[in-house]
């Protein structure tokens, strides 16, 4: 009779609170792999932008280098696109790639960025796209459509401005509303060099 009673008891199964606390259980760690989930999705968008920057800037010093001429770099704030050109003369361009952002990722102005500058430390000024200490970056006039700024690599592989001076700059790539999936590339003008980096939420790190 004892026996009866236990493997009655031991095949009754789960209550309706057991059963009830289990499903609650479930249910928090669902909604917090879907909110993780989702701002992994937003880093990841951050940093597809970011790669893109960085693999046509590169492109685009590699083919200055190796062609003999310069290569200009536009980031159209109002496409959000990244253009390359080759200047073949003084009045003949050629374009090489133009490439805009998905998934949300925009060229970023200094205001949706975070207050820190990257360690590069080439500044941040009321520029809306790249940047340099001292904001030299200029327009060209009719030829530059409103809303674009310009730089360019030369054949020996430094970065100038329009005016020819070499200059550093950044370039700020991010999602709005999303500080942590902020990005950023910087040029040293003197040697071309281009590095990237993510915003971690404290600071910029190095990729």
């Amino acid at each position: 009779m004892e026996d009866f009673k236990d493997r009655r008891r031991a095949e009754r199964g789960m209550s309706l609170i057991e059963l009830l606390l289990v499903m609650g259980i479930i249910g928090i760690v669902t909604a917090m792999a879907v909110l993780q989930t989702g701002a992994e999705r937003t880093h990841a968008r951050g940093d597809a932008a970011m790669r893109i920057v960085l693999a046509h800037m590169n492109q685009a010093r590699e083919q200055a280098i190796a062609q003999r001429r310069y290569v200009r770099v536009t980031f159209d704030v109002a496409l959000n696109q990244l253009i390359l050109v080759r200047e073949d003369t003084a009045a003949a361009t050629t374009t090489l790639a133009t490439i805009g952002f998905e998934g949300g990722a925009t060229l970023q102005p200094v205001a949706a960025i975070p207050a820190l500058d990257t360690p590069d430390a080439f500044g941040k000024t009321l520029s809306p796209m790249f940047k340099s200490p001292n904001g030299t970056f200029q327009s060209l006039s009719s030829s530059n459509p409103a809303g674009t700024q310009l730089a360019k690599f030369a054949p020996d592989g430094t970065f100038v401005d329009w005016n020819g001076r070499v200059t550093n700059g950044t370039v700020f790539i991010g999602v709005t509303n999303f500080p942590t999936a902020s990005r950023a590339v910087t040029v040293l003008g003197s040697t071309g060099r281009i590095r990237a980096f993510r915003w971690n939420g404290n600071l910029w790190k190095v990729v």
